[in-house]
Order: structure tokens, then C-alpha cells, then sequence
């Protein structure tokens, strides 16, 4: 990884399943995504959430310009989780083990 980076600009998504390889080149990192057990197909469309930053380009995530929103909220992510946890009195501490890192040399 790229020390320059800050750790805010290096995602992670839930709900599917991938790969990132960091022995093939910027842009293609991403390997074995998947969705619902299954490989996604390269036109096949998900929902994403994720915050005002990152859509409009933050990071270099310049890919989001043009897509379509399908909902728009004034709340902040940051609240929403405030407000999950409260409601249901814990927070998840088992991890999902739903990406794997390789290409580092310790796997």
C-alpha cells in the first residue's frame, strides 16, 4: 500500500466478497468479486451508500460522477451508526472475513 495515502481513502465493502491483490497494477487490485456467493457479472449493477465525500470524487473515486442516486439523506453515516447501535444495544465484533489481502509476501 501506498504509505502517502491516508487510511480514510482505502475502503472496504460489505456484503460482498473479494479479493485485493496488490501485486497487479492501480485500478486493478480488486480480484473474485462477489455477490451472494456468486461471481458478480461485469454489467450487473449494485446499491451503495456511502457519504458526500466519496461520491463526489474524494480520494480520486472519481468514478461515482454520473451515476445515478437513488436516495439522498442530510444525515451523516457516523449517525446512522450512532443511531443502529443505540437502538440495539451492542456492536458487532466478529468480523466478516469477507475480503482477504494478497500479494504482501505474508501470505
Amino acid at each position: 500500500m501506498d504509505k502517502r495515502i491516508p487510511g480514510y481513502n482505502y475502503d472496504m465493502a460489505e456484503r460482498v466478497s473479494y479479493e485485493v491483490d496488490l501485486t497487479r497494477p492501480y485500478g486493478q487490485h480488486i480480484r473474485n468479486l462477489r455477490y451472494r456467493d456468486r461471481p458478480l457479472e461485469m454489467n450487473e449493477k449494485l446499491k451503495l451508500a456511502t457519504n458526500n465525500y466519496r461520491v463526489n470524487g474524494g480520494g480520486g473515486y472519481n468514478m461515482y460522477n454520473g451515476a445515478p442516486v437513488v436516495y439522498r439523506s442530510s444525515e451523516e453515516i457516523r449517525e446512522m451508526i450512532i443511531d443502529w447501535v443505540e437502538e440495539h444495544k451492542q456492536i458487532p465484533v466478529r468480523p466478516t472475513n469477507n475480503w482477504k489481502l494478497i500479494g504482501t509476501g505474508n501470505n
